[in-house]
């Protein structure tokens, strides 16, 4: 069909209806680049699967929500060897995965033996349950990784947090010396910028050896 016919069609404005109503940004690319079928085979391959989701919507069932980001930049940049991703894109691989996972169930409802189209459209997700449990462990909702993540990190935090609460100890004994009682402001530790600070005098600088 030419792009004569398309205009007087109005054709870009009926995808950009259709667009409106879909739950992702990649979904609405692809609606939007779609194209008038020209082949009579093409469109009766197509047809079966149009025909389940307008049956699906007489059933007691609905899709679950996809409404996911557009991953496939960040998976092209990190299918090189070694190449990582960012939280927040890890963050959305979850969620993505977590989608999957719900279309997969979704494809075990009885009522799906009906609509064999749309079931084998569906076989072709795979929820990657063991990376979609290492993501959960290792990411919070937040992004933060909880000690939990592994053995080693939980080891490290624990060692870093007994060096702190050491290095604050000592601090503390610093506001406790009767020789320096004079040379502070206040008598506690603050942390500035993930620095332990204390309050020193301005000019008793020269009581403390170092500063």
């Amino acid at each position: 069909m030419d792009s004569h016919s398309l205009n007087v069609l109005e054709y870009d404005r009926v995808l950009a209806l259709i667009a409106g109503q879909v739950q992702s940004p990649l979904g609405r690319k692809l609606v939007l680049a779609l194209r008038p079928m020209r082949s009579l085979e093409q469109i009766c391959r197509k047809h079966p699967l149009y025909a389940d989701l307008f049956s699906l919507q007489e059933t007691t069932l609905s899709l679950p929500s996809l409404g996911g980001e557009d991953l496939s930049e960040a998976l092209q940049r990190v299918s090189p060897k070694d190449a990582v991703l960012s939280i927040e894109e890890l963050l959305l691989c979850r969620a993505q995965l977590d989608a999957v996972r719900q279309l997969c169930r979704f494809r075990q409802n009885r009522e799906m033996a009906e609509l064999l189209s749309l079931s084998t459209l569906l076989q072709g997700f795979e929820p990657c349950d063991e990376l979609s449990r290492r993501l959960h462990a290792c990411l919070e909702e937040d992004g933060s990784v909880p000690d939990s993540a592994s053995g080693e990190l939980q080891m490290l935090r624990r060692q870093i947090r007994a060096l702190q609460r050491k290095l604050q100890i000592s601090l503390e004994s610093l506001l406790k010396q009767p020789e320096l009682e004079d040379a502070w402001q206040e008598r506690f530790v603050t942390m500035r910028n993930g620095r332990y600070v204390l309050p020193l005098r301005r000019e008793a600088k020269a009581m403390l050896p170092g500063l």
